[in-house]
Order: structure tokens, then sequence, then C-alpha cells
């Protein structure tokens, strides 16, 4: 919820793709002000944004581990 400014988001989100609370292809929905955009954070993938007037709804999802090689 509003005010957004603070870098709460961020965190969350670095905490998430570091943590094993997010199973590989998980999807996790971030709450932004609407003409900012959604942070950008590696092992999520953003799939989707929506508006809804001064907000927005950005939907990431967790990367997939590599398939192992074959020998």
């Amino acid at each position: 919820d509003p005010p957004y400014g603070g870098g709460e988001l961020d965190r969350a989100m670095r905490l998430l793709s570091r943590s094993s609370l997010l199973m590989p292809g998980g999807l996790v929905v971030a709450e932004h002000e609407s003409g900012q955009n959604p942070p950008v954070t590696e092992g999520l993938q953003p799939v989707r944004s929506v508006t809804y007037g001064r907000s927005s709804l950005t939907f990431f999802k967790g990367a997939t581990p590599p398939a192992p090689a074959s020998v």
C-alpha cells in the first residue's frame, strides 16, 4: 500500500530472489506506484504489469534453474 518511496519493495524483492521461499517458476506480485518502473531483481523475470489508477501491479516469475548438463 502507498506510500511507495521508502525502498521496502526493492529490499523485499532482493530477499525473495535470494531465499528458498520462492520455488523455481513461482510468482511474485509487486505493488508499486504507476509511472515508476518496477524493481529490477536478478532471478525474477517480469511477465505482466497492470495499472489501477495511481497503483500498478507487476507479476514476476522466479527463475528456473538450468537443466543439468548431459554427459
